[in-house]
């Protein structure tokens, strides 16, 4: 039932400091790229989201409480309200600014699946050859670094903890992540700090992510024929919260929830509630996809909104949030969902305020504090 999305993505950590002067991949810088590539303006569209009542949802021994959404389509503010983005696509990592332009920063040897940054000047890659292996390179402002975490490896976040700049990857165990390896936090000199399970038998991590300040870490995974979200202390990375919407999930049926994403303060979690991933027959089962966002102190649900409808061959690839702007990017049905190929679509969860980017890429949100 779920075979098509069961091999999407997971998860990749490096400590990195953007001084190391190890010279790795090429990448041409935002000065080069400027002279190359044009720039171009966003000019977002407002479309409705559609506002429903969320689902029933327990966790044990805490009970998660929902209430209806309030969220309202309200008028586009201007341009300049839009948050600071990285955008993914192909051998280009974009800059979505917060006044709409959409101006290179890199372009690559390679494709790029995903890009997160600290800031414009200090960028993560999860880059594919033509022979499908992948590397995570750091792009600084004064060195290009890459890690050793094999071929395989996936990028899942990136911080900055004690000044030093550690990214959140699934380690290659050698054996091509089939079976097992961990999501680690791990440095540019080969230092690793375990942060969770990444894959197992009949289980494997789509995304994960960190809030450092809350000491709190998130998985969204694939278990056997269902899902499984956990939030957990990163003291205790064994020792799951009470709250998940992946608490009472009926097995092998709607929805599919494998897209989660801590606030960067920790106190909320978004994550995307989607339709089987195929039929009988494995076809694939249109939307609608839904974007949820939770309160964790006590399950309370804060935001939910339409991300695709109903009648759309889209479905949702990744999720970014922040505490405020949650960013889905979607690709289309029969696309390579392995590498950027669809828009995104963001949302203030303040105002309910929903926008189609038209900018192509994988998105990402640049932290504002």
């Amino acid at each position: 039932m779920r075979s098509l999305l069961a091999l999407l993505l997971a998860a990749a950590i490096v400590f990195a400091a953007c001084g190391d002067d190890d010279t790795e991949p090429a990448a041409t810088t935002a000065a080069a790229a400027a002279t190359t590539a044009a720039t171009t303006t966003v000019a977002p569209t407002t479309i409705a989201p559609t506002t429903t009542a969320p689902p029933e949802t327990t966790a044990a021994p805490t009970t998660v409480t929902t209430t209806p959404s309030t969220t309202t389509t309200t008028e586009a503010p201007p341009p300049a309200d839009l948050p600071p983005m990285l955008l993914a696509d192909g051998a280009t990592v974009s800059l979505v600014e917060p006044d709409g332009t959409v101006s290179p920063l890199l372009l690559l040897d390679e494709s790029s699946r995903l890009a997160v940054g600290l800031d414009e000047t200090l960028i993560v890659v999860e880059q594919v050859d033509e022979a499908f292996d992948r590397s995570i390179v750091l792009y600084g402002a004064d060195a290009t670094v890459e890690y050793e975490l094999g071929s395989n490896a996936r990028l899942h976040d990136v911080v900055s903890i004690d000044g030093l700049t550690q990214v959140l990857a699934t380690r290659d165990d050698g054996e091509g992540l089939a079976d097992e390896g961990d999501i680690v936090l791990a440095g540019p000199t080969g230092s690793e700090e375990f942060f969770a399970v990444g894959f197992a038998p009949e289980y494997y991590v789509v995304q994960a992510s960190i809030a450092p300040a809350a000491g709190l870490g998130a998985t969204a995974a694939f278990a056997d024929l269902t899902e499984l979200v956990q939030v957990f202390s990163l003291d205790s990375p064994d020792e799951a919260l009470p709250i998940s919407p992946t608490d009472g999930l009926e097995y092998n049926a709607p929805p599919l929830i494998i897209h989660a994403e801590l606030a960067d303060d920790g106190s909320s979690l978004a994550y995307v509630e989607g339709p089987d991933s195929g039929g009988p027959d494995g076809a694939f089962v249109p939307g609608p996809w839904e974007v949820v966002v939770v309160d964790l102190s006590d399950g309370t649900e804060r935001f939910r909104s339409t991300a695709i409808p109903a009648d759309s061959d889209r479905q949702v690839v990744w999720l970014d949030f922040d505490g405020r702007w949650l960013v889905a990017s979607v690709s289309g049905v029969g696309d390579d969902v392995e590498l950027a190929s669809g828009t995104a679509v963001l949302f203030d969860i303040t105002t309910g305020t929903v926008r189609e980017l038209p900018a192509v890429g994988t998105a990402t949100l640049l932290p504002t504090g």
